[in-house]
Formats: structure tokens, C-alpha cells, sequence
């Protein structure tokens, strides 16, 4: 059985400090006499990036950091740790090796948990301490003018005098000196991408610049990140520009002398990005270092190319692509197929990758991860991370439930539809019997648990029709199959006729 994945910690407080933030939500509470809760959270955007959440998702598991996903539209995907406990393990896992949100999670271990426990908080005057200190850790929050719930709002509801109200403390948080390649590495692959830059430009002989880029981007940077970037960047010689714009910060690598020294500093330790940085490597450089860019030809087939690496990271359609250039220069250009250009590009060195292994992102190789987790996560990927029964999302508690018994299909023990999303309860209740799925997806509880406990926690769900993601359903075949071994369904066969 191939080992898991294991990163370095460095590489997971790049991919921590690249995809996390700290929300603080505000809520209308019946329990407060405020009549106001603020409850915060780490939120980690993994997006479409199945690998990411992979890997980050086995890290919260070694760790026994809880985590639950949300979903918001068919492209945002986010893992929530919100649980104190596991603020705390993930400040003593990262400290001194965070630099985006080592002070936001020193803050909510150190001052918000103990102002909480202490009662604080209920109070309208330590109320608008906390929101204080979140205006001064969160400017971006204060700036917004959608932001509903401020500290200045506060102060008016309550008649306080804001100015007369000190900040809860913001404790100095230690954060890491230096950065190291396995540190970029994760950072890249939770915010990088390689991608090429096209604009009309009449002092170019084909009224286009075309450019190599490599970027990593951070909304709301912490100003040390900035710094520590460049000065690791610096001392191996590669030179980047930095953008700053309403708090997001911007490295872009673009010089065909450097790009490679980049790839080889993170390559060891990159995974999510692995094959678009390959790709860009052994298809979209060369074309670069022959001058291609600089003919009509030479650029189309560089935008025809550079194609997927633009949808990957974007989702849109991109201004000047192939069909642009060929509408612009017609019967000028030689249309040819993406596979046999990204053949033409390899140069001799190159590592000489069939075309169709080439994708815009990691593909998913079964040799990479051992089957087990593999398994646990398509499953849990399939069915949205929740108990099929009780929709309870908390990862902690779910459990992969083989439909046909694993022991007696070895053809079916890897396939996600062979298996249902279960809390550990109704994972043993299943196996043992207690209940069914009928191939209509309808619960259907043994007529006698002889058990009050187990009649309340089965029982209120007979009859119950299981809703599972459109085309995600567990296979019915499967389950008629397994239902078939139930001696109570079949006994009581009859009667359902």
C-alpha cells in the first residue's frame, strides 16, 4: 500500500497563510442580554483544487483539528474549523511559523477564548471591546461599507461613547523571520498560478506584447508577508514585482531567466500545482526562449496553448485567445491541434510527458495517496461531507459505510456509489442490520430495536426519503443487493407489495 502524502510544516503554514482568514460573525442572540454573540472562525478556500482539500483535510485529521466544509455557488468550496480546541492545537502546531494569521489566531486563543470563558463578553462594554480589536486587526472589515455590525454601530445602539471604551487586548504575536522553499511551495499552491500575459501594443511588430507570468497573490497581506517574500526571493537571485492594491498583494515573476529558478526552489515539495507548473515548463517556455511570441503565427499558437493554464485559475474566457487571432488574422494563420503544438514545444531536455497527461491541474493518481483515504475522500467529496441520515457535517464524526459488505465485493470495494456518507451511530446501526435504504433512497427501520435509545435514533426516520446531490446517488444495484442479506426486510417483503 503506497505511504500518504506527507508535507513538511513548512508547507502547510504557506498553504495555511495563502488560503485562511479569521471571520468574525456577528449574530442576534435570544441567550445574550446583549442580545448579540461574535463567534469566530477559520476559514481555509480551497475552491475547485479537490487536492487541496486533500491534503489539508488529512493534516486536520492527523491532528484532530475538526473541520466542516460549506459550499457557496458551484465553484466556492470552504473547510471551517470553529471549535476552541482545535484553535488552540493549530496555534501550538504553527507557532512562530505563520505569518499571515499568526496574529488573528494568537488574538482568539489568548485574548477572545479567555474574555469569553471570563463572561466578558456578555457585557455591552467588553461587546464593544472585542469589536474594537477586530476594527484594528481587520481594517478591511471597517472599511467595507457593507459591513453591518461595527463597533461605531454598536455604541450607538448601546448609548456608549465609543472613545471611552478600551480595545480588548491584541497579544504580539510571534511569526516566522525567514521564509523557506518548502513555505513558497505550499503558498504557491494555494495561491499561484502560471498563466501569460497578452495586451495590444503597436510597438510590437504584431501589435501584441505577450509575456510569461508567474504570480502569487494574498487579499489583505499582512505587511511582514511582503517583506519576507522578498528578501527570500532576493537571495536566490530571482527578481518579482510587487503590486499592492486595497490590501491584495501581488508577486509576479515574469523574466525567462528566472521563471525556472523559481520552479526549482518549490518543485519538491509542490503538489496542487505540480502539473501546470510542468506544463508551463516543458509547452509554454520554449515557445518563449524561440521568439515565438514575436510572429502572428508563433502568438497564436502561444494563446492556443496557454488556453487551459487562463480557464484553471479564472473560469472565464479570456480576451485575445485562439479564436480572437484567428478571426483577426484569418487565412494568415495554420490552425493546428493543441496536442501535436504541445509536442512541438518539448525542446530536446525537456521532460517529454505524453500530451494528454498535460491538464491544467493535478491529476488524480491513485499510486499518490494510499486507496484508503483516497476512498474516504470521494466518498465524502460524492455526498457533500454529510451523514446521509442526520446531515451532521462535522468530519470528525463521519464515517465511509459500504453498501456491499467490503469483504464480499473486491470489485466494488474503491467505488464511491458502492457506499454512503454515515455518523459512526447509524454506520453500526447499517451494518448490523437495523435499517435499510431501499433503491427509492427511503429509510426503512427494523420493526423491533427492543432498545428506547436506538427506537429514538432510528425509528423518527423511517419512511424518511434521503436527498443525495443530483447524479450522486449511491447505486441502486448495490443496494438491492445488500437488502437482499437483511432477514427482516425480506421476511417483510410481502406486506410492501
Amino acid at each position: 500500500m503506497p505511504e500518504e502524502i506527507i508535507q513538511p510544516l513548512d508547507y502547510y503554514a504557506g498553504l495555511i497563510d495563502a488560503i485562511g482568514r479569521v471571520n468574525f460573525e456577528v449574530k442576534k442572540t435570544d441567550h445574550r442580554v446583549i442580545g448579540y454573540d461574535v463567534r469566530p472562525s477559520l476559514v481555509f478556500h480551497v475552491g475547485q483544487q479537490d487536492f487541496l482539500d486533500a491534503l489539508l483535510g488529512t493534516f486536520f485529521e492527523d491532528h484532530g483539528i475538526g473541520y466542516t466544509f460549506r459550499r457557496e455557488g458551484t465553484k466556492s468550496r470552504f473547510m471551517l474549523v470553529e471549535d476552541n480546541e482545535s484553535f488552540r492545537k493549530l496555534q501550538a502546531i504553527f507557532d512562530g511559523q505563520l505569518v499571515q494569521l499568526s496574529t488573528e489566531l494568537s488574538f482568539i486563543v489568548d485574548s477572545y477564548l479567555p474574555a469569553r470563558h471570563s463572561g466578558e463578553l456578555a457585557a455591552k462594554y467588553g461587546h464593544l471591546q472585542l469589536m474594537k480589536a477586530i476594527a484594528d486587526l481587520q481594517p478591511e472589515r471597517a472599511a467595507n461599507d457593507n459591513t453591518k455590525h461595527t463597533a461605531g454601530s454598536f455604541a450607538r445602539e448601546f448609548d456608549i461613547e465609543l472613545a471611552s471604551v478600551s480595545r480588548l487586548e491584541i497579544p504580539s504575536a510571534s511569526y516566522r523571520s525567514e521564509l523557506t522553499a518548502d513555505y513558497l511551495s505550499g503558498f504557491f499552491d494555494g495561491r499561484g498560478w502560471c498563466s501569460v500575459a497578452i495586451s495590444e501594443n503597436e510597438t510590437f511588430s504584431v501589435g501584441y506584447s505577450c509575456t510569461p507570468r508567474v504570480e502569487l497573490t494574498r487579499p489583505h497581506a499582512n505587511p511582514a508577508l511582503k517583506r519576507l517574500i522578498s528578501e527570500f526571493l532576493d537571495a536566490q537571485g530571482i527578481h518579482a514585482n510587487f503590486y499592492s492594491q486595497d490590501g491584495k498583494l501581488s508577486v509576479v515573476v515574469t523574466e525567462l531567466e528566472t521563471i525556472p529558478m523559481l520552479f526549482e526552489l518549490l518543485l519538491e515539495t509542490l503538489w496542487e500545482r505540480r502539473e501546470q507548473v510542468a506544463y508551463f515548463s516543458d509547452v509554454i517556455l520554449p515557445r518563449f526562449h524561440r521568439n515565438d511570441h514575436h510572429t502572428k503565427q508563433g502568438l497564436y499558437e502561444i494563446s492556443t496553448l496557454a488556453e487551459p493554464l487562463f480557464r484553471s485559475t479564472t473560469g472565464k474566457q479570456r480576451q485575445y485567445d485562439a479564436s480572437y487571432f484567428e478571426e483577426r488574422w484569418g487565412d494568415e494563420l495554420v490552425v493546428r491541434e493543441r496536442a501535436t503544438l504541445i509536442e512541438d514545444s518539448q525542446t530536446d531536455d525537456a521532460v517529454r510527458a505524453p500530451p494528454e497527461t498535460y491538464l491544467p491541474a493535478i491529476d488524480t493518481d491513485a499510486d499518490r495517496r494510499s486507496p484508503d483515504s483516497a476512498f474516504r475522500r470521494a466518498v465524502l467529496e460524492r455526498y457533500g461531507h454529510n451523514c446521509a441520515i442526520t446531515g451532521l457535517g462535522d468530519t470528525r464524526l463521519l464515517e465511509v459505510a459500504h453498501i456491499v459488505p467490503w469483504a464480499a465485493d473486491s470489485d466494488g470495494r474503491d467505488d464511491p456509489s458502492n457506499a454512503v456518507v454515515l455518523n459512526p451511530l447509524h454506520h453500526e446501526a447499517y451494518d448490523r442490520g437495523l435499517f435499510v435504504i431501499d433503491t427509492e433512497y427511503r429509510v426503512h427501520v427494523a420493526p423491533e430495536l427492543d432498545d428506547e435509545y436506538l427506537d429514538e435514533q432510528l425509528a423518527s426516520y423511517d419512511g424518511t426519503r434521503l436527498e443525495f446531490p443530483e447524479g450522486a446517488g449511491p447505486d441502486r444495484a448495490a443496494l438491492e443487493a445488500r437488502n437482499d442479506e437483511v432477514r427482516w426486510w425480506q421476511e417483510t417483503s410481502a406486506t410492501r407489495i
